[in-house]
């Protein structure tokens, strides 16, 4: 059932996702893809980011070297 209140948040995701996919590939004619794909890979730090404020998950030693690891080696590649 759509109109559901149950459905209503993948649908909602399922929107996002698909608006999501189609900008990706109209911003990739936008710029070289050695600077364009490791600015998209940004997602891996903006997921911990939002498992440490939505999902209350611990803050580790770990965690914290993990994503400055991923965004340091994102700049890396993006130059």
């Amino acid at each position: 059932d759509v109109f559901n209140r149950k459905a209503v948040w993948p649908v909602l995701a399922g929107l996002l996702c698909g608006i999501g996919g189609i900008t990706f590939f109209m911003a990739l004619p936008a710029a070289p893809g050695s600077v364009f794909l490791p600015l998209v890979s940004l997602s891996m730090v903006i997921s911990g980011i939002g498992c440490l404020l939505f999902f209350a998950e611990p803050f580790s030693l770990r965690l914290a070297a993990g994503m400055f690891f991923a965004a340091v080696a994102i700049v890396l590649l993006a130059r």
